[in-house]
């Protein structure tokens, strides 16, 4: 286990590594078959062209490299299902396991995107048809005392019976991840 919760990931970044020194052995191993395939296939050449080799043994020696060359790649896909990466770049959340336990599928870490943030908001079916996708406002952050602009980029076309409200979402950029996710806010118009 590479990282732990609230650690900053990027996309690709190696999270969490199982045991994997059989799987490296192989690779190895396959590395070797593949490269002295290379070397024989290179040293028959001359004999080739000097007619002293048949033309099965040189299909054959090439035929060893590529198979060779196709385990070589099969072992390294099995290495690879021995570790995780990251998804995308954002913030380890929670983890699920912990070094030692058995890891039989399921979910190991959660990620989350922080930038950008999105803004999920409820509004009265009296505002329906005023606020469109692409549309900008100003977002008041209640605990940080901040303004920021958001674009709207979703708004419901199906409105609760019960409340009568509808769900608008906003997109806020978050370099850095300055402004922490889950915080009330307002909305105003610019």
């Amino acid at each position: 286990m590479l990282v732990d919760r609230s650690d900053q990931v990027e996309k690709g970044q190696l999270l969490a590594e199982l045991d994997s020194g059989l799987e490296r052995a192989a690779i190895d191993t396959k590395s070797a078959q593949a490269a002295y395939a290379g070397r024989r296939l290179e040293r028959i050449r001359d004999l080739t062209a000097a007619k002293l080799i048949t033309e099965q043994e040189v299909d054959d020696i090439g035929t060893e490299k590529s198979i060779a060359n196709l385990e070589l790649r099969e072992r390294r896909e099995q290495l690879k299902l021995k570790r995780i990466t990251s998804p995308i770049d954002g913030v380890i959340v929670e983890r699920m396991v912990t070094e030692g336990d058995l890891v039989t599928g399921g979910e190991v870490f959660r990620i989350v995107r922080l930038d950008p943030l999105y803004v999920e908001t409820v509004m009265p079916l009296e505002r329906f048809g005023t606020i469109a996708k692409g549309d900008k406002y100003r977002v008041r952050l209640q605990h940080l005392e901040s303004t920021h602009e958001a674009d709207v980029v979703n708004v419901d076309s199906i409105i609760d019976a019960a409340s009568s409200t509808y769900r608008v979402r906003l997109k806020l950029d978050n370099p850095g991840y300055k402004i922490p996710s889950g915080l009330k806010c307002s909305l105003f118009s610019i």
